[in-house]
């Protein structure tokens, strides 16, 4: 994985809207922390896609403890509750405007909360620390629309998202990060 600045990434749970759209406990911790804790816990770097988050199902899970092996202690994680969302969507977001939204994970017949979405855009938006491309990760459980995750515009998986859009995110965002 390339090892990019944390200042040059976008957060995962940005401040404006850690808040009211998680409906779940996240907090920063160490990579020590979820290795001695037989508590159950999603698990991702704060890193930039140094791996892909996980469930940790406790101490003697071995092929979670695999998965880290590798990397120190002291490595810097997001440690959340563990969610079972019924249905997972990103929303593209291009200079501020939602330019598609497609599911990546669970039951097509769950769509995400148009309003909320909206909210959390806008939310981002008008807190000026917003890129000008980024993917906005939200899930569906218990029939509300909740945030998953951020991603930065200029390393995203895009899911369908069609080749011309997915090319202007990406020169939006490089164009932002060089300028």
């Amino acid at each position: 994985p390339v090892d990019y600045p944390e200042c040059l990434c976008v957060s995962n749970f940005p401040d404006c809207l850690s808040g009211g759209y998680l409906q779940r406990s996240v907090r920063r911790g160490v990579l020590g922390d979820v290795r001695f804790s037989t508590a159950r816990v999603h698990v991702k770097p704060v890193a930039h896609k140094l791996w892909t988050g996980f469930v940790w199902n406790g101490t003697h899970d071995t092929e979670s403890r695999r998965r880290v092996a590798q990397h120190p202690d002291d490595t810097p994680v997001w440690i959340s509750d563990v969610v079972d969302f019924t249905a997972e969507f990103r929303v593209f977001v291009l200079h501020g405007e939602v330019v598609d939204v497609r599911r990546y994970k669970g039951y097509w017949g769950e769509v995400p909360n148009s309003t909320i979405v909206r909210r959390m855009v806008g939310d981002w938006r008008h807190s000026n620390e917003m890129p000008s491309a980024c993917c906005i990760d939200v899930g569906v459980v218990g029939g509300e629309t909740v945030l998953v995750e951020c991603n930065d515009g200029i390393a995203f998986g895009g899911y369908g998202l069609a080749s011309g859009t997915y090319a202007r995110m990406i020169a939006a965002r490089w164009s932002e990060l060089t300028s």
